[in-house]
């Protein structure tokens, strides 16, 4: 289900980032190099940070390391409608990436660690069923809200649903903790 929840925001998000960069861009005749710039940067840092997700997963907990990797990436997303220059949504971009690889690296990291080997077959085949549903469904919400509330609309929409998961991860953290004591 968090996979879910993490694959549906970047698909409610992800096709209006071009969009928000020509907005932030204002106009400045570098607009492609400004998207690849925002989305680059995204991904290169998502790809260097996703791989040290899984020791500090290893570390601290996969799902503390989940629900902060949620929390953040849905403030980022939140925050980035809001950057006042092509540099400044890069960097916001590039700290998104990296949240949203974490999440996605937990996810799995779970799946290894908590899932009975005689069943991690068959959940590893299923995993990627929200990845298909969110890819219709996502687009859709994402354009529902830009409808709506323009450009900003996606973005703040697809932060709420990673804050939720964010939320919802860290309240099974606390009834886990509570239930130890």
């Amino acid at each position: 289900l968090i996979f879910g929840v993490s694959i549906l925001a970047t698909q409610m998000s992800r096709p209006y980032i071009p969009l928000l960069v020509e907005d932030v861009n204002a106009g400045a005749a570098n607009l492609a190099s400004a998207i690849g710039l925002v989305a680059g940067t995204a991904a290169l840092v998502g790809a260097l940070i996703s791989p040290l997700a899984g020791p500090l997963g290893d570390r601290v907990g996969f799902r503390r390391v989940l629900a902060g990797s949620l929390l953040g990436a849905g403030t980022m997303l939140i925050l980035m409608p809001f950057a006042p220059s092509v540099a400044a949504l890069a960097a916001v971009a590039g700290v998104y990436g990296a949240l949203q690889a974490s999440t996605q690296a937990m996810v799995f990291g779970l799946v290894a660690v908590e899932v009975a080997p005689e069943r991690r077959s068959a959940t590893l085949n299923l995993i990627l069923l929200p990845l298909y549903l969110a890819g219709i469904i996502g687009p859709t919400l994402g354009a529902a809200a830009s409808s709506v509330g323009g450009i900003t609309a996606p973005f703040i929409a697809a932060g709420f649903v990673f804050l939720i998961g964010g939320i919802a991860v860290t309240a099974s953290l606390r009834r886990a903790t509570s239930a130890r004591r």
